[in-house]
């Protein structure tokens, strides 16, 4: 099985939303998202990112996903990651102009795992404070982690009436263990907490 297609297998299974393919990307020049299919048609065409690998919507919020497994070193993981960092970058700063949107980017692998710092330090900038909490970067596993922490944690606090903690530890928010994948890998399903 494809990473990709593990990826949007394991997010639909974990979130139990859909997971849909989009053609959005980021105009890199004016920061705007736009749904364009075939950019490079156009003599302007490396203005744009590449498309995100997945769509979710969760109330009114939208979740555009890239997805990627970078393994093993060499000239081309590097080059891979390198247009992810720009990609995040146009991530971080399309979310400064437009409300109501969340990006995610499941980086899965050895080698993304081992740069993940070079992305933490670009999300980590003083210029996008205000947008840090509405972008992921990280593994899948990760990433059910910031689903439930972003969007089910205050559901949770309106319906029961109680502050629930957040932090680095997930210990507060239940998640059900599930099996998905042809290894049987263990992810989460934090859609058990749509039903409390």
């Amino acid at each position: 099985m494809k990473p990709e297609i593990f990826q949007r297998t394991s997010i639909i299974e974990g979130t139990g939303i859909e997971c849909k393919k989009t053609c959005m990307r980021i105009n890199l020049r004016t920061h705007a998202l736009e749904n364009i299919r075939n950019p490079n048609i156009l003599k302007q065409g490396f203005d744009y990112s590449e498309d995100f690998d997945g769509f979710q919507t969760y109330k009114n919020a939208s979740i555009y996903i890239n997805m990627k497994c970078v393994v093993g070193k060499g000239g081309a993981q590097t080059r891979t990651l390198r247009e992810v960092y720009w990609f995040i970058k146009g991530q971080l700063q399309a979310l400064l102009k437009t409300p109501d949107v969340y990006f995610a980017n499941i980086l899965d692998g050895d080698e993304a795992f081992s740069c993940l710092s070079k992305f933490q330090y670009l999300v980590s900038c003083n210029k996008f404070d205000p947008v840090r909490s509405r972008i992921y970067v990280g593994d899948l596993k990760g990433y059910f982690d910031w689903f439930s922490e972003t969007f089910l944690v205050e559901e949770h606090e309106e319906k029961y009436g109680m502050q629930v903690q957040t932090g680095s530890s997930y210990e507060h928010i239940p998640l059900t263990p599930c099996t998905v994948g042809e290894k049987g890998s263990t992810l989460f399903d934090v859609s058990c907490l749509k039903s409390h």
